[in-house]
């Protein structure tokens, strides 16, 4: 958190971690739960994260290139690009679902689950 929010994590920054412990935990009055879900919403990645902390969302140009990477990354296995809006569909209807990749793979054209 100190990368992504060095103004919170600035208090903790001289403390002596080998003498942390859960009761100390528990006694500190920080909130990292706004910041964690910022997190998690941006990907964790800093462009994203900070665009989203500073303008609270992300840009359409960061967000087409975070695309593009996901995209020509996908590319790479020579699988089309339908194959990926179907597998990104089934990620989707099985979000909260214990699943594995076998299962995702059905419902699409992909013709193995070690492409996935």
């Amino acid at each position: 958190m100190n990368f992504f929010f060095p103004e919170k994590a600035q208090s903790f920054r001289n403390i002596d971690f080998r003498s942390v412990n859960q009761y100390w935990l528990e006694q500190q009055s920080v909130f990292w739960d706004n910041h964690w879900k910022n997190y998690c919403h941006s990907g964790g990645f800093p462009k994203f994260l900070s665009e989203f902390h500073n303008k609270n969302e992300i840009l359409d140009p960061s967000f087409r290139v975070y695309q593009d990477w996901i995209k020509e990354t996908w590319s790479k296995v020579r699988t089309s690009e339908s194959s990926l809006s179907a597998l990104s569909q089934r990620i989707c209807d099985t979000l909260n679902s214990r699943i594995s990749m076998e299962s995702l793979r059905k419902g699409t054209d992909i013709l193995s689950a070690n492409t996935i």
